[in-house]
């Protein structure tokens, strides 16, 4: 790395996050001396643990107390998830499913010929994919630029295959994700439930619509980086064909019909921004949650398209079905689509509430995941610095952006309720 690169690159984003964080801190501790919201159970509870009082647990907290980890390779893997659920109890999903996901299409594709693939699969049938897949000819696993909807199913069909012609290997190398899921079941047996405390008001439920919400979300916080693609493939007219978005516009309306749920918490406190999401819009007419189901087709579209190679790369070659997945050839594969998907929904559509809290980690690994922004232009000619700096740079800006406006209503757009005359309340996510 050069000097420049690093002063860039590291140096001095590091800096302005340092002074910006203790400008943050200092506003907080001149604005905000009381403890706020659940601060009331868990600095309570923090002393305690700090004086050596292990026996106090506060009921309504419903998470174990966060602890620090190591990292070591398959026993290690054990003991860091064990730790990943003291910080919350759904990271079981990210630690055993995500990882174990990709852990077994890695696994399928270390075998003799299991990254090769010919040519042409695209068009083969169900019957011909499944054959090539159980004599171990190869994955079928193409792009997500070259996929459309059924090579979604051909991969999981696929990968599905692989699994069973070749179970005592993907047993052995999936051991230790196993081995963390039989502990959160015998956690959750124990425990007679998902969360600690508050279990009344954290009733595990299936709540489908959750994986409509949270595209939304990706979109809004990632608008510098996927309003590209979206003009990218309007552009280009690589678009979903109609079949394909009445269909999934279809499964949206059965969604919000009958599985829109309303969580007591949301509508109780209008200090957070959920519940004027659902009081000024989703609740305002009944109608509204239909009109709502094309934007967040848009926005899922967009968020999964982000994910193949960025706009304006160079013209793309045809690629194989094949692959280690990841982001080889400047995009993901589908296989990393289907287990990221298969994730998030195991994460997600169990939890009544809607707070944005619940789709940061599925985002950050989907941002991690999106490939760089291109280094050549579309005729091949390298890009200057700046031009590939561009959407990064935008997204910096937006991110400051959105904290600003928030910080600055926390701190100084407080409003009283009624019942707690003196006391302010804060917007807050």
């Amino acid at each position: 790395m050069s000097v420049m690169s690093f002063m860039y690159g590291v140096a001095i984003p590091q800096s302005v996050v340092y002074v910006l964080a203790g400008i943050w801190s200092n506003e907080v501790t001149r604005n905000v001396p009381d403890t706020y919201l659940d601060e009331v159970f868990h600095i309570p509870q923090a002393q305690a643990y700090c004086d050596g009082d292990w026996h106090i647990w506060d009921p309504k907290i419903t998470t174990p107390p966060g602890l620090t980890s190591s990292y070591l390779k398959d026993f290690a893997l054990v003991i860091s998830g064990l730790v990943a659920l003291s910080f919350r109890q759904t990271n079981i999903f990210w630690v055993a499913a995500f990882l174990g996901g990709l852990e077994l299409v890695r696994t399928l594709k270390s075998r003799p010929n299991g990254a090769t693939m010919p040519r042409g699969w695209g068009s083969s049938s169900y019957q011909d994919i499944i054959t090539h897949t159980w004599t171990g000819s190869g994955v079928y696993d193409p792009t997500v630029d070259d996929a459309e909807l059924e090579d979604y199913l051909k991969t999981g069909i696929s990968l599905a295959v692989g699994a069973c012609a070749n179970f005592k290997t993907v047993v052995v190398s999936l051991a230790p994700y196993l081995t963390l899921l039989a502990s959160f079941a015998g956690f959750v047996a124990w425990n007679g439930g998902v969360v600690l405390g508050d279990k009344s008001n954290h009733v595990a439920t299936i709540h489908t619509p959750q994986m409509l919400y949270i595209w939304v979300f990706f979109a809004f916080f990632s608008t510098p980086l996927l309003l590209p693609v979206v003009l990218d493939a309007l552009a280009s007219l690589r678009l979903p064909r109609p079949s394909v978005l009445a269909f999934f516009l279809g499964l949206a309306c059965v969604s919000v019909h009958f599985n829109t749920i309303t969580h007591p918490f949301t509508l109780a406190d209008n200090r957070h921004y959920v519940f004027y999401a659902f009081r000024w819009f989703l609740l305002r007419h009944p109608l509204a949650r239909y009109v709502a189901a094309p934007g967040y087709l848009v926005c899922g579209w967009a968020a999964i398209q982000g994910l193949g190679r960025p706009p304006s790369l160079a013209p793309k070659k045809p690629s194989s079905a094949a692959g280690a997945g990841g982001r080889e050839g400047g995009g993901n594969r589908v296989s990393f689509v289907l287990v990221f998907l298969a994730t998030t929904t195991l994460a997600l559509v169990t939890v009544p509430l809607v707070e944005p809290r619940y789709f940061i980690v599925p985002w950050v690994v989907w941002r991690l995941h999106l490939p760089l922004p291109a280094s050549t232009n579309p005729d091949g000619q390298q890009r200057v610095w700046w031009k590939k700096a561009t959407p990064l740079a935008l997204e910096t800006v937006w991110f400051m952006t959105i904290n600003f406006v928030t910080g600055y209503a926390f701190l100084h757009r407080g409003f009283a309720w009624a019942q707690e005359p003196g006391r302010v309340q804060r917007f807050m996510w």
